[in-house]
């Protein structure tokens, strides 16, 4: 699977909508100061700073720090919904599982940042209103493998006793590769942390299907 073409699925910005290019701008400037400093750093002065605006500028647009992670775990959940798209054109679950697993590490590994979405479910809890979008983002991104996998057992591609608990496995293994590699200082793609982790977990369905 070629990384180019698992990255163009993530959402593009319109070239002609200044709000919208501004809005992403200040997106991934709170992605990444909570990536490298943690939420409390996630201030609109802090924000403003990086992306050489002035602060009433930012406000006209976001009324506070919560606004602003709302709309960023808002993203991340259209980038769900996109990857959900292009999965719903393959028909063979097992091609499913691997693009799933290696759409998110090659998404991550031209966007860094987006990881500590994926990483701090539990640690972002600023707000109700964070904890209620993130609960929605993990809540879709579970929906979608959960689903790829029972289509898979019921087309008699792989057994699973608990579509449902090998969802929440595998979202694990994932978690941990990325953390692993954000723990290497990065010493090698993410995407090819990605295939691995993909030929990994195709290989124990497979495994679990000849012991059945």
């Amino acid at each position: 699977m070629n990384k180019n073409n698992i990255i163009h699925t993530a959402p593009v910005l319109n070239p002609n909508d200044n709000t919208e290019e501004l809005r992403q701008n200040i997106r991934i400037a709170a992605l990444k100061l909570l990536y490298h400093n943690g939420y409390n750093a996630v201030t609109l002065k802090n924000i403003s700073e990086i992306v050489d605006l002035e602060l009433s500028d930012i406000s006209e647009l976001y009324s506070s720090q919560v606004e602003i992670l709302t709309d960023v775990i808002q993203w991340a959940i259209k980038f769900g919904n996109t990857l959900g798209a292009e999965l719903e054109l393959i028909t063979d679950p097992h091609v499913k599982i691997e693009k799933y697993i290696i759409f998110h590490f090659a998404f991550l590994d031209s966007n860094p940042a987006m990881a500590t979405l994926l990483l701090a479910d539990e640690s972002i809890s600023g707000s109700r209103r964070i904890e209620s979008k993130l609960r929605q983002l993990r809540s879709h991104r579970i929906g979608l493998l959960k689903s790829i996998l029972e289509d898979g057992k019921n087309d008699s591609q792989w057994v699973s006793d608990d579509a449902e608990q090998m969802t929440l496995l595998i979202l694990g293994y994932m978690r941990m590769k990325i953390a692993s590699w954000k723990q290497s200082n990065k010493q090698e793609s993410l995407y090819v942390y990605g295939k691995t982790a993909a030929r990994f977990i195709l290989e124990i369905l497979a495994l679990k299907t000849r012991n059945n």
